[in-house]
């Protein structure tokens, strides 16, 4: 299964009877429609309900993630560590609430006060996630964790994103009147209303400061969360009578096959026929006018640091233009004093990585052992070393549920030099699972091998986890990526040669080089933008790099 539906809702204490105490007659809308998306949970029948809180515990460097029974509710170990797992391949630490931070906060009570009328939260567990200072792009990134997660576990997931607007729409409200509260609140009505959820990364951050916003970042992980999936917006509700914006809008995934080959064959001749149609109407145009890519193009850029996700026809569609610990514009709310997060994920079992110990520590004659087996067989001479790493990632992950020990003795080549990989995966000539990182998300490239061969196997959500009967039937490959470069006109592109990165805020789009049936520049930069959800008309910086692949001693072990 995966993520039903995600809603945003608001957190006024008030609306509790016992405590508004007659107040929330003031906001009858708010409770009707509360009333209405906690009948339409229960409807959905999930195996967890996440509620992401703007008052939950805030870290600086990473996210708080509650495992633990709350009030009427059951917490999920395994799903909590599954999200602060896949939060680590970002460098991202999850952890508890510090021991002085127990009790549940009114962001996730007031939504759990209406859930509780519906659903048996004795019975659906409830993960509370917390917001950060990192930046708008590691939030969308716990979104999507979050979905993967549901994804990977085979569960049936609702989001809970709660927040408030802005809380200054009257001069008597809490916060007094700024012209920037009302703009704020008409702009994520508007962006609800039409589902274009992506446009929240791209408020002004001087307005959306002085509205004194609450909810803006547990938007954003929703953003994340729904990203790719196609959902029905539904604005429900607007209130603000206390001078606190509350809105209520639903985004409900509608039910759908996964991407197959043949749909991913469809796509990018899709992409080739928007290009063609493009290239008709824009050819009596001016050079500069047909080319606003080139345009964009000549401002430098940075390269992309998030490691993103890719999948398996070349692209990969991210959430991020800054780096994993890029600047933040804040969190409502958060002081300088804010803690640091632990920097080991939550408690919960974690896989024996090569670098949670010492490379260079003693190994004692047991390890000795098994690290010389392992060693022996990455080394193979028939074999090239990065295939054989990413097939023994694969059968670890897949044999015994363990995530590979990188042996100690390997080349320099594999522990001093970092790079962005793809590890693709075949069963029978077709597509069995390809993940892979645009730059860097690991501390060496055998490390960056083993997680993405892990992805690959396991987390590829077009795709089924690999079942340790088919392991005989893989052949596997390795796609080492060189630095991206700024391209600074679209002569410097070759579908053949380069690659292309396209990136616009923070949505990024990957494309491999040298792919059956994209044949000319504008075909790969329009793939690469369709990935990454950039439309055809909108600027996108770019950039090129050049890929070696690996395959020998790939090849399935039985036909």
């Amino acid at each position: 299964m995966g993520l039903l539906a995600a809603y945003a809702v608001p957190h006024p204490p008030l609306i509790v009877p016992a405590v508004g105490q007659g107040q929330e007659e003031a906001i009858p809308e708010t409770v009707a429609a509360y009333e209405e998306i906690a009948q339409r949970v229960a409807a959905a029948d999930p195996d967890i309900i996440v509620i992401a809180s703007p008052h939950a515990p805030l870290y600086r460097d990473g996210f708080f993630i509650a495992d633990a029974p709350t009030i009427a509710t059951r917490g999920d170990g395994e799903f909590a560590q599954a999200v602060a797992d896949r939060l680590a391949r970002r460098s991202i630490p999850a952890t508890a609430a510090p021991a002085a931070q127990t009790e549940i906060d009114h962001g996730a009570f007031v939504p759990l006060h209406f859930l509780a009328q519906t659903v048996d939260l004795e019975e659906v567990p409830v993960l509370r996630v917390g917001l950060s200072a990192l930046s708008p792009s590691d939030h969308h990134f716990l979104g999507q964790s979050i979905t993967r997660a549901a994804e990977r576990l085979d569960m049936r997931c609702v989001l809970i994103a709660s927040g408030d607007l802005s809380h200054r729409l009257r001069e008597d409200g809490p916060y007094g009147f700024d012209p920037a509260g009302p703009k704020f609140d008409r702009a994520v009505e508007d962006v609800f209303a039409r589902g274009a959820l992506q446009e929240l990364f791209a408020l002004d951050p001087v307005m959306c400061e002085s509205a004194a916003e609450c909810g803006l970042r547990s938007f954003e992980i929703m953003a994340g969360a729904l990203e790719g999936l196609p959902f029905t917006p539904q604005l429900l509700s607007y209130e603000g009578p206390f001078g606190v914006g509350y809105a209520i809008a639903a985004f409900e995934v509608e039910a759908g096959p996964s991407t197959t080959e043949e749909e991913v064959g469809a796509e990018i001749r899709g992409a080739h026929a928007k290009a063609a149609r493009e290239r008709e109407e824009t050819a009596e145009k001016p050079a500069d006018g047909a080319r606003p890519d080139a345009r964009r193009s000549s401002e430098r850029h940075g390269r992309c640091e998030d490691g993103e996700r890719g999948d398996a026809d070349g692209a990969a569609a991210g959430s991020g233009a800054t780096s994993a610990h890029g600047s933040s514009a804040g969190v409502a709310g958060a002081t300088p004093e804010v803690p640091h997060a632990a920097a080991e994920p939550k408690t919960g079992r974690r896989h024996p990585l090569a670098w949670d110990r010492d490379a260079e520590a003693p190994l004692d004659e047991d390890e000795r052992e098994e690290n010389n087996a392992i060693l022996s067989l990455v080394l193979d001479p028939a074999v090239d070393p990065l295939v054989a790493l990413a097939r023994l990632s694969v059968e670890s992950i897949v044999g015994s549920g363990e995530v590979l020990a990188a042996p100690q003795g390997l080349p320099d080549a594999m522990t001093r030099r970092r790079a962005g990989t793809f590890v693709s995966l075949h069963k029978e000539g077709k597509l069995r699972g390809c993940i892979g990182t645009i730059a860097p998300a690991q501390s060496c490239l055998a490390e960056e091998i083993i997680m993405n061969g892990v992805a690959a196997a396991t987390e590829d959500p077009r795709f089924p986890q690999v079942r340790p009967d088919e392991l005989d039937a893989l052949s596997y490959s390795v796609d080492v990526l060189g630095e991206p470069e700024p391209v600074d006109s679209l002569e410097q592109l070759d579908p053949a040669r380069y690659g292309v990165i396209v990136t616009r805020g923070f949505k990024r789009g990957l494309l491999l080089p040298d792919l059956e049936g994209v044949d000319t520049v504008m075909d790969q930069i329009a793939i690469a933008k369709q990935k990454a959800g950039i439309a055809p008309d909108e600027d996108a910086r770019l950039e090129r790099f050049e890929v070696v692949r690996h395959t020998r001693g790939g090849d399935a072990r039985c036909a």
